[in-house]
C-alpha cells in the first residue's frame, strides 16, 4: 500500500496517455474501502449541503417515512463520488493489485460476468424464467413472477417487482438516459 499523491477521475486523453507511458501511476478500478465515519467526514468536508440533505434522507427513513425520504433523495443532484470526494481528499491510500475485473456497470457487463452460467443458446437466467427459441438473452426475474421469452435475440429483461425493463443488450448503456427521464418526470418511486 502507498500513500496516494492525488486521485484524478477520467483525466483528459493526453494526460492519461502520459500517465500510462510514465509508469508511475496506477489505474483505479473503482474499488474503494473506507469506514462509514471516514467517508461521511470526507463527504461533509467536500459538500456540506449534500451531506445535510443525505442526513435528512436518513432521518426520514429512520422515522419510517420512506416516501418522503425517496422524494428528498430523488431531488438530489446526481454526482459521482470520485470527483466529489476522492479528488478532494488528502487521505488516500492505494494498493497495487492485478486481477480480472469488471465494474458491472451495465446489464451487458453482468451478462458477461455470468457467462459460465449461460445455457447452450447463450442465455443467462436469474430467477423463474422460461425461454423458447431465444439466444443471447439476460433475464432477471426478481419480482416473484415467471418471465417467458419467445424468439428473443440479445434481449435484457428485468422484472424488479414494481417495474419491468425490456431492451436490447446493445442498448444497456442507455439506462442512464432512462433514469434521467424518470427523474425529470418525478418518478422517484421507480428509482
Amino acid at each position: 500500500a502507498f500513500a496516494a499523491a492525488r486521485f484524478i477521475e477520467k483525466p483528459p486523453a493526453a494526460m492519461a496517455e502520459a500517465y500510462l507511458a510514465g509508469g508511475r501511476h496506477l489505474w483505479n478500478l473503482g474499488l474503494f474501502a473506507w469506514t462509514a465515519r471516514a467517508f461521511l467526514a470526507e463527504l461533509a468536508a467536500a459538500d456540506p449541503s449534500l451531506d445535510a440533505r443525505l442526513g435528512e434522507v436518513a432521518a426520514e427513513r429512520a422515522g419510517g417515512r420512506e416516501g418522503r425520504a425517496a422524494e428528498i433523495y430523488a431531488a438530489l443532484p446526481a454526482l459521482a463520488v470520485e470527483p466529489l470526494v476522492f479528488e478532494r481528499s488528502a487521505h488516500l491510500t492505494v494498493v497495487r493489485a492485478t486481477f480480472a475485473w469488471s465494474d458491472l456497470g451495465s446489464w451487458s457487463d453482468l451478462m458477461a460476468a455470468r457467462a459460465d452460467l449461460a445455457d447452450a443458446d447463450g442465455n443467462v437466467v436469474g430467477g423463474d424464467a422460461v425461454l423458447v427459441d431465444s439466444r443471447g438473452c439476460l433475464v432477471e426475474s426478481r419480482g416473484g413472477r415467471t418471465i417467458a421469452v419467445v424468439g428473443g435475440d440479445g434481449l435484457v429483461v428485468v422484472d424488479a417487482g414494481d417495474t419491468v425493463l425490456v431492451m436490447p443488450a446493445s442498448a444497456s448503456q442507455q439506462v442512464k438516459a432512462l433514469v434521467e427521464q424518470l427523474r425529470a418526470q418525478r418518478r422517484s418511486d421507480l428509482l
